[in-house]
């Protein structure tokens, strides 16, 4: 039973520092619009985005700098082999109208929970790097 114990603590250990390893501790970007993320509507300005979760499933925090405004928003990783772009954020819009989708680091992408479009909707796509001097692999 011991063994087992120990195991699976090494384990939890060696997944914590995976995750540290591959998202890094801090990563930060320049929203120029409003958006919304997770049910939350919030204003432009800098965030910092981190990833408090160390399980499969990510949870990812966006937090205003300026406001303090935040949301946790919990993501899949949908994306693996993602080194020849740089980390960004990306956006669906829908006229003035913008919802966090994606938020990629070095590695790897994940997929945020987000309104679908209606068939007949045009949306357009809209990318803001993440700030290269932040850790982001």
């Amino acid at each position: 039973m011991k063994n087992y114990w120990l195991l699976a603590s090494l384990l939890a250990a060696s997944m914590t520092i995976a995750t540290t390893e591959t998202w890094g501790q801090e990563m930060s970007a320049e929203v120029p619009f409003a958006f919304h993320a997770n049910g939350a509507d919030l204003p432009p300005g800098h965030y910092t985005i981190s990833r408090v979760s160390t399980g499969a499933f990510p949870v990812l925090r966006l937090l205003n700098v300026d406001s303090g405004k935040g949301v946790l928003a919990p993501g899949q990783i949908t994306h693996y082999g993602a080194g020849d772009l740089s980390p960004r954020l990306v956006f669906q819009c829908l006229g003035t109208s913008c919802a966090l989708n994606q938020i990629w680091s070095l590695s790897y992408g994940i997929d945020l929970p987000h309104p679908q479009p209606k068939k007949k909707e045009k949306t357009q796509v809209t990318v803001v790097p993440i700030n290269s001097g932040t850790k982001a692999n």
